[in-house]
């Protein structure tokens, strides 16, 4: 019997409804289903109530009553306050003395327009000081605030574009780089930790040519395709050889680890910004 999911997208304009056959490869179908459905890039899938994400089969079933947000790349879920939609025909005044309107038509939206207020100031004008700041909470009339950053912080003018889009599907993992006698071990499942560590260095840095900011949809289409061509390779077993799974949830947190390892070792100072010190905030 088929389970039924809600899904909204990000901003809640967009919602449907799936009916899905439970399988090992529920979330991955969950996605891309809601993905064609709503015209969306989707990547994660998170609980509207408070974003917490599930990447997990067993514990989407259990929370098919409750609806669901899918996410894109550069997407961070935020949450829905009563006094926030009923803001409405309001302005505000920033630094440079230019006015946002605010309608009724623009609530949902107005944080995405705050968080291009920041980038645009930061990028565009390096000499100036002050910029509007998004809280950790949704932006109201009350919340929002003038702040003001040490000119001597470094920002960088080549910040990654977090939401260039790319076909991850059409990833052809570098087999033809890896040896012969290693292609072997894995066909019989012989090579153990050793050759699936090797393996998995491999597809990462690969994988990394396109993006070091790598979706999760990507390791779990890469993963697929991997335990796929060798199934014997990735299986999740005990220490007596009992296979206790198909692997492909233990390869893509292989994945994500790895090149979390690499992302850490290459962070620079210019991707930080020290904590803002609030000069006036707006009644």
């Amino acid at each position: 019997m088929g389970q039924i999911f809600k899904v909204w997208s990000c901003n809640r304009d967009k919602k449907c409804s799936l009916v899905l056959q439970q399988n090992e490869n529920l979330v991955d179908d969950l996605i891309l289903k809601a993905s064609v459905k709503l015209k969306l890039n989707g990547s994660t899938v998170v609980l509207e109530s408070d974003g917490t994400e599930i990447n997990d089969n067993e514990v989407l079933v259990e929370l098919k009553n409750e609806t669901l947000v899918i996410l894109q790349p550069g997407e961070q879920w935020w949450p829905i306050r009563e006094d926030f939609t009923s803001v409405s025909n309001k302005s505000i005044t920033s630094t440079d003395g230019s006015t946002i309107t605010m309608t009724s038509d623009m609530n949902l939206d107005f944080q995405e327009t705050l968080v291009k207020v920041v980038e645009d100031t930061t990028l565009t004008s390096p000499t100036t000081s002050e910029f509007i700041c998004e809280t950790n909470q949704v932006p109201t009339e009350s919340n929002i605030i003038f702040v003001q950053v040490p000119q001597s912080d470094p920002i960088s003018n080549n910040k990654e574009n977090v939401i260039t889009e790319y076909t991850w599907q059409l990833f052809d993992i570098p087999w033809s780089k890896i040896p012969q006698f290693m292609l072997t071990q894995c066909e019989n499942g012989s090579g153990g930790k050793a050759l699936r560590k090797e393996i998995i260095h491999i597809v990462v840095n690969d994988l990394r040519n396109i993006k070091t900011h790598i979706p999760n949809k990507a390791f779990r289409e890469v993963a697929r395709k991997m335990a796929s061509k060798y199934p014997k390779l990735f299986l999740d077993t005990d220490e007596d050889g009992n296979v206790l799974g198909g692997g492909i949830s233990t390869l893509v947190s292989q994945l994500q680890d790895r090149n979390w390892y690499l992302n850490r070792g290459s962070k620079r100072v210019g991707d930080y910004i020290k904590p803002c010190k609030i000069i006036k905030r707006i009644k």
